[in-house]
């Protein structure tokens, strides 16, 4: 039963790094549509990359817990990526 509990934990961890890893590329193929705003999607998407790796740390020493978090706020940071590309130009709506 345990070895089954580790298993299931493991499998939805993955599953929670592969939907950040899924949202982490769709936000690097987003189009930004104000050039002005490349530079704050940029950052956002580095912050995601960065949780992630730090999420892998913590999933390989065991920490599950702190690796879904981990990956929760990568995926938080490819939300803010997309809302800052799909953000029109100034005074363009």
């Amino acid at each position: 039963a345990a070895a089954a509990a580790r298993q299931a934990i493991g499998d939805v961890v993955t599953a929670d790094r592969l939907m950040a890893r899924v949202q982490i590329e769709t936000a690097q193929g987003a189009t930004v549509v104000d050039p002005q705003n490349q530079a704050k999607v940029t950052k956002e998407i580095a912050k995601a990359l960065t949780v992630l790796a730090k999420g892998d740390d913590k999933r390989s020493s065991g920490k599950y817990d702190k690796a879904m978090d981990d990956y929760k706020k990568a995926w938080e940071h490819t939300v803010h990526a997309m809302k800052e590309a799909e953000k029109p130009a100034k005074g363009k709506k």
